[in-house]
């Protein structure tokens, strides 16, 4: 993205990225990486229009705008804390409880 200060697009990032080698069945997951970058990045996101196969289309563009000052997560939870938090729900999560409850509504 520093390399494009006016912008890039999802699309223009996955070219970039074939021309560096990464085969398309690589890039299953580049927009979480994309989505990941927020937590230690400014991105900024403007809306654009291009002409692609000769249509005209709204697309997204992505802008670097530097480091974030404080980091808003750090990531994965610590095997230790989540520990705690599955001993503290009863081994059980809020999403399986509410599976739990969906089942024995269907019974």
């Amino acid at each position: 993205m520093k390399r494009f200060p006016e912008g890039i697009s999802g699309g223009q990032i996955r070219q970039e990225l074939e021309k560096d080698g990464l085969k398309p069945e690589d890039q299953t997951h580049l927009d979480r990486r994309k989505r990941d970058l927020k937590k230690w990045f400014v991105i900024r996101k403007k809306l654009s229009t291009a002409t692609i196969d000769g249509k005209k289309r709204t697309v997204v563009l992505y802008q670097y705008a530097g480091k974030r000052k404080g980091v808003t997560d750090e990531g994965q939870i610590g095997i230790k804390l989540r520990a705690e938090v599955i001993h503290s729900a009863h081994g059980r999560c809020k999403m399986c409880v509410a599976a739990w409850y969906q089942n024995m509504a269907l019974s």
